[in-house]
């Protein structure tokens, strides 16, 4: 129709390989997720065994910074994946920023610049044969490029993250809240859950 914008069916193809990144939020409130992936992981993978037999694991935290662990290369095992959401899910009590000792002090989290690095920092498999994936989890909204989040600058938009998403073929699934914020009662799903 006139004026209307189209798009053309996806073709599903299967792909050899799958590649999974999780880009997870390391907040006060989420040692939950983190302790519910290292209950699960072996569960998870085998799921993904199902689909490629040589899955590749790797992890991007953030609070207001954000860290790519394992310098963006696979884990080497499910063992020491699960090491790393014991660690982490540990971590979240300390209301701490990634890097440094500064608390945090604000409510949205820095899911723009994890994402990013995700698409951008893990050594992914080629995309022609590879699914490459991103599971996202966090319970609240996220600032864009120029906002200052407890002390920590926000380097990209929203924007410029879905097109390096795109640009790097990397799918994402995100479990995020609806209502969050300091009072827990702020609508924090804009971005994730509505547009």
């Amino acid at each position: 129709v006139d004026g209307e914008r189209r798009c053309a069916d996806p073709v599903s193809v299967k792909k050899a390989h799958v590649d999974v990144v999780f880009v997870i939020d390391v907040s006060t409130t989420m040692g939950f997720v983190l302790d519910a992936l290292a209950r699960e992981i072996e569960a998870v993978d085998t799921e993904v065994r199902k689909h490629d037999d040589t899955p590749r694991y790797g992890l991007v935290l953030f609070v207001d910074d954000v860290m790519v662990a394992n310098g963006g290369r696979p884990f080497a095992s499910i063992t020491a994946l699960r090491a790393e959401f014991q660690r982490w899910a540990a971590f979240t009590s300390s209301n701490r920023e990634i890097h440094s000792a500064a608390y945090n002090v604000d409510w949205p989290e820095n899911s723009l610049d994890a994402l990013y690095l995700a698409a951008t920092r893990f050594k992914w498999r080629p995309s022609e044969d590879t699914l490459r994936l991103v599971v996202h989890a966090t319970d609240d909204d996220f600032g864009e490029h120029g906002a200052v989040q407890s002390g920590q600058p926000v380097r990209h938009t929203y924007r410029g993250t879905v097109e390096a998403l795109k640009r790097e073929s990397v799918r994402v699934a995100t479990f995020a809240a609806h209502i969050g914020g300091q009072c827990e009662c702020a609508d924090v799903s804009p971005g994730w859950v509505t547009a």
